[in-house]
């Protein structure tokens, strides 16, 4: 499978089973799972595409929808649920590359407990074992899919940035880095938190078992 057909993978993947996503975060999602499988980020331009809704509808046009919205906000990309299905046979069936057993954490949890903002509720989905994101405010698709069946979903909390800086250097103090080495990081962690903090340390340290983070019952 070459790269362009192992992202547009991926990208069915991330928008399977959800009822939107948000462009700019839907490719945050991207990149860090062609990360985790030892890729490089996707670079549009490479694929003669200026911005990543052009890529998107060059190479899924037939197979998903995009929304723009009708005041202000980022679009909304979604799957064409009538192909959907269809396309989720076909790829269950081919292979897949091998997973880093180093990873600790699946990246769409470990996100939904270090996202710092706390206007977005988080649950995990005991059924298909994927996160829901939304806002408190608006995305109605998320919550009416909440209330049809509360008893399968577990709120998550998110871990306050205080704590995440926190493990982070306790984690480096816990290892013996070379000093050039561990500069770049140590830079990450005295910068203001955000996600993409968290996205770019590159062990996601978990605290002791006491403390390790979980879903709320």
């Amino acid at each position: 499978m070459d790269d362009l057909q192992h992202i547009l993978q991926l990208i069915h993947e991330l928008l399977s089973d959800q009822p939107y996503e948000l462009s700019a975060r839907l490719k945050q999602r991207l990149n860090i799972a062609l990360i985790e499988r030892g890729m490089s980020p996707l670079d549009q331009n490479s694929y003669g595409c200026k911005k990543f809704s052009e890529f998107l509808l060059t190479h899924m046009g037939d197979r998903i929808e995009i929304a723009r919205p009708e005041v202000s906000g980022d679009l909304r990309i979604s799957l064409k649920r009538d192909r959907a299905q269809a396309r989720a046979k076909a790829i269950s069936v081919e292979a897949k590359p091998k997973q880093d057993h180093t990873i600790l954490m699946r990246s769409d949890v470990w996100q939904a407990f270090t996202n710092p903002d706390s206007n977005r509720k988080r649950y995990f989905d005991k059924v298909s074992h994927k996160i829901l994101h939304f806002l408190k405010e608006g995305d109605e698709d998320y919550k009416a899919k909440l209330a049809e069946r509360p008893q399968d979903f577990i709120e998550i909390e998110w871990i306050p940035a205080s704590q995440q800086l926190a493990w982070m250097a306790e984690f480096l103090d816990l290892i013996n880095l070379p000093v050039a080495e561990r500069a770049p990081l140590q830079q990450l962690i005295e910068a203001t938190y955000s996600s993409k903090v968290n996205a770019a340390f590159p062990l996601r340290p978990l605290a002791h078992p006491s403390q390790t983070p979980r879903p709320r019952s």
